[in-house]
């Protein structure tokens, strides 16, 4: 899961490797055996399941959000 994370994140199998003192090896095993897990044929579909899995999982979401201009400053609240 940290390694399906770290390439949503953007970054590359060397990258990876170096970040959790692993070889680029072990790294190139972990992407293949998660792209079999989830049914993808590339490297390519893993980066894009990955990403899109970081954006809507670990980054802040701010959907329920309404602003509000007060003297041309914007204020966020939550909506009810």
């Amino acid at each position: 899961m940290h390694v399906f994370q770290l390439v949503g994140s953007g970054l590359g199998t060397r990258k990876i490797a170096h970040a959790l003192n692993l070889s680029v090896k072990t790294i190139e095993t972990y992407r293949e055996n998660i792209k079999g897990k989830l049914g993808l044929r590339s490297g390519a579909e893993l980066t894009e399941r990955a990403t899109g899995w970081v954006m809507e999982n670990l980054l802040p979401q701010h959907r329920n959000e309404i602003s509000v201009i007060k003297k041309k400053k914007v204020v966020p609240f939550r909506a009810a």
